[in-house]
């Protein structure tokens, strides 16, 4: 099994945020590495930087690669707008202070994102003020303005008002790790109730979002001719996020003449 580092990447109002850092086994200080940022899913609600393939953190560590999976601050503790801010500073922290320790190539970054990660991996590619070197999106919501039935899943669910409720904190939260733990269950019965009352983009953005701001956190509506190479890749079954998203995004890509690649797979 890989081991990793565990090293707190930014601490805000008192709350430390944190990454964990997978090192090949032949690591050299002399060596410079590609490295990979990977950011988790979770509806923004729930999720923690473990959740990830190990097997595959496995092959990129075999092939001389840097794993960095970082945490994110969690709605509706924080905004949609704070997370992506832990990512650009994430990425940040990668080029300056994981470099000074591991040897980073910065020049050689991408970064995955699964799912809420896949669209937070898609927002740092037009954020950034030095992106990516490419950027790979696992099945993840593209634009908030798409008229389609997304959280299919989350809209049977049965949750009342006060388990929805029942785990929301003042205090920023960063991590929710355990699937079968009261806390999860209680934090995923908000997201859905959210969802069920229309209310999930006043759960990201708060009572006052506009169009606007919606538009500028939409991966497909911000594409521009030096966004990084994307590849995207999404399951036409999927049951919270509609595989349009990845369609959408990937028509925006092949518009502005942005080297990628579009995966659609069975299930």
């Amino acid at each position: 099994m890989v081991s990793s580092q565990t090293i707190v990447f930014k601490t805000v109002d008192g709350v430390d945020i944190h990454a964990d850092v997978y090192l090949p086994d032949n690591h050299a200080a002399d060596q410079q590495y590609s490295a990979i940022l990977y950011l988790h899913g979770g509806g923004m609600t729930i999720g923690h930087r473990s959740m990830l393939p190990m097997s595959q953190v496995t092959k990129f560590t075999e092939k001389n690669w840097i794993v960095v999976s970082a945490d994110y601050r969690l709605i509706p503790e924080s905004k949609f707008q704070d997370a992506c801010q832990d990512v650009i500073d994430a990425y940040q922290w990668m080029r300056t202070k994981v470099n000074d320790l591991y040897s980073i190539d910065v020049d050689n970054i991408a970064i995955i994102g699964s799912s809420a990660g896949a669209r937070l991996a898609l927002i740092a590619g037009y954020m950034l003020e030095e992106p990516p070197k490419c950027l790979v999106s696992l099945y993840g919501q593209t634009d908030f303005g798409l008229n389609d039935v997304s959280w299919m899943s989350l809209r049977k669910m049965e949750v009342t008002e006060e388990e929805a409720f029942s785990f929301v904190n003042k205090k920023a939260v960063c991590t929710s790790t355990e699937w079968e733990s009261a806390e999860h269950k209680g934090r995923m019965a908000y997201l859905a109730w959210m969802v069920q009352h229309d209310k999930i983009l006043e759960a990201y953005f708060g009572e006052n979002y506009d169009n606007s701001l919606l538009q500028k956190y939409s991966p497909r509506s911000n594409v521009h001719s030096s966004y990084p190479p994307t590849f995207v890749i999404h399951g036409k079954a999927d049951s919270l996020t509609p595989y349009t998203h990845a369609e959408a995004m990937y028509e925006a890509l092949q518009k502005n003449n942005i080297k990628s690649q579009l995966l659609l797979v069975e299930g």
